[in-house]
């Protein structure tokens, strides 16, 4: 399982709160919340289950760490720094929402 989070605040006092929740997944070192909830190992419709299948006993170095794949924190970091380039410069988030919008409701049109 990887995640990948991405501040693209400009701010410099890491107050956005999308930094705080990256920062908050980090710290608990990036892993669905299934393998701390305490239904874990029980719950069939949980990570830990799906992953690992029935029976399963959750140990910590089955713990998904994204601070151990340096590929997936470079990513990011990259990522990070490309949004953070892009809000900086001017880019149109009003514009890109609306134009998401768009494309949704075209994929989903003809489910109504």
């Amino acid at each position: 399982m990887k995640i990948l989070g991405i501040v693209g605040s400009t701010r410099k006092s890491e107050t956005s709160g999308v930094h705080t929740l990256v920062q908050t997944v980090l710290d608990h070192k990036g892993a669905a919340s299934c393998f701390s909830c305490g239904y874990g190992e029980t719950c069939q419709v949980g990570i830990p289950v799906m992953l690992h299948g029935p029976g399963v006993k959750i140990t910590e170095d089955m713990i998904p760490n994204v601070a151990k794949q340096p590929q997936t924190m470079q990513a990011a970091a990259e990522a990070g720094k490309l949004l953070g380039k892009r809000l900086r410069e001017g880019h149109d988030r009003g514009r890109v929402t609306q134009n998401m919008q768009q494309r949704l409701m075209a994929m989903f049109a003809h489910s109504a």
